[in-house]
């Protein structure tokens, strides 16, 4: 009798697939109408990125300069664009005449928003006005000292970004390109500590070398003892830290405490900047992301500066307590010159975790790309393991005619 060898090539997909046919791919598509085509065209240095409460986009923007000289002079132009969500287009602007050089962007659940300005060394606050859906020219809350560098408790040295505890509404500044440090105050702008980089082999820490930009994580189960979270312990907060000269992410709890770290090897980037993180309140485990991972603080999402030969990589980290979990990455590569008009300065992500953001800097246009997650359906699978499976079912019906 002759013998007949099975196409194992076909069988292994029809297993693999059978196993995940309820459970489609998920992945990131680069969105190429949005945002509208109006906005390349506006001559804007953009710096910065963050959703509203509404999901639309703020973008922070040193206007058509990217720098004045005189750092007695203020910005005679908006340098805040609101993007709607859907459309792309510009929905009204603020902020003339009180910026020198605008560096990183946050805004509160309220619609408040926080500005850090690097060459004023300075953090304001603005508050949000519902009948104009703008903010108040007047800052409700001011740090550091105009135009003077320092350490202190009340003073940075070109301080980059802010980030926020959505229940506490304490709030952490990235002290930044002079300092080395990381600073945290409560709502009303009181000192609380501040804290500087850690080490993972129990070392001595290498220093932070700018910190660039940082997002607050917070636990999906929250501890029973709400006044935990007010505590030394901070056990429902994760503080991830991008290290942009180092090229390395750095997670620290609520009080300052050194947690882990993620290096560019351990992130599968090259050694290029570490440009910033932006986090979304989601759990990892459920649909659609499915990833078998712990990670009860949800999703922070990264982005590098890319180099010439290789475009800015975007990285998916599910954050736990004890450590993260890469979850998937994707590249920026698309099709028009995007490396070659700036570089990946910022990262943000819509509410529900279904955009992704990312801005560049050093370009004379204000250049901002959005990439979409979609789901292959299940059914797309389902339609190819029944086509292999007729495929094996015709071969080995052949192969038994035969002999």
């Amino acid at each position: 009798m002759t013998k007949f060898k099975l196409p194992a090539i076909p069988i292994v997909v029809l297993i693999i697939l059978s196993a995940n046919s309820s459970v489609g791919h998920r992945y990131f598509e680069f969105d190429s109408s949005w945002p509208d085509e109006s906005v390349p065209d506006l001559q804007l240095h953009g710096t910065a990125i963050a959703p509203d409460y509404e999901n639309n986009l703020v973008v922070l923007n040193r206007g058509s300069r990217h720098a004045i000289p005189d750092r007695n002079l203020t910005i005679d132009e908006d340098i805040v664009t609101v993007l709607d969500h859907e459309t792309g287009k510009v929905l009204r602007t603020w902020g003339r005449n009180l910026f020198h050089h605008p560096h990183g962007i946050e805004t509160a659940s309220n619609g408040d928003i926080f500005i850090t300005d690097s060459h004023l060394h300075q953090v304001f606050k603005f508050a949000y006005i519902p009948e104009t859906k703008l903010w108040n020219n007047e800052s409700i809350m001011t740090l550091g000292e105009r135009l003077v560098n320092g350490s202190g408790r009340y003073h940075f040295y070109i301080p980059a970004d802010v980030a926020i505890e959505p229940d506490t509404e304490n709030f952490y500044v990235a002290d930044g390109y002079g300092n080395t440090r990381v600073v945290k105050f409560d709502r009303c702008g009181n000192y609380i500590l501040e804290f500087s980089a850690g080490s993972s082999d129990g070392s001595a820490p290498i220093p932070f070398n700018i910190v660039h930009m940082l997002t607050v994580a917070v636990r999906h189960t929250p501890t029973a003892n709400r006044a935990l979270r007010r505590s030394a312990a901070n056990q429902d907060i994760v503080v991830a830290v991008a290290d942009r000269d180092n090229f390395r992410i750095q997670y620290f709890s609520g009080n300052g405490s050194f947690l882990y770290e993620q290096t560019s090897a351990q992130l599968g980037t090259p050694n290029t900047f570490l440009m910033s993180v932006a986090h979304v309140d989601v759990n990892p485990r459920e649909a659609p992301y499915n990833a078998d991972v712990d990670a009860e603080f949800g999703i922070v999402y990264a982005v590098d500066l890319g180099t010439f030969a290789i475009p800015p990589v975007v990285i998916e980290i599910g954050v736990g307590w004890s450590e993260p979990s890469i979850i998937s990455q994707f590249s920026t590569n698309i099709s028009d010159p995007f490396l070659r008009r700036g570089a990946a300065h910022d990262i943000a992500v819509s509410k529900n975790g279904e955009e992704v953001y990312v801005v560049v800097s050093n370009s004379s246009s204000l250049i901002i790309k959005r990439f979409q997650m979609k789901v292959e359906s299940s059914a797309t699978r389902s339609v190819l393991m029944s086509s292999l499976f007729m495929f094996i079912m015709t071969y080995l019906s052949s192969a038994l005619l035969t002999q």
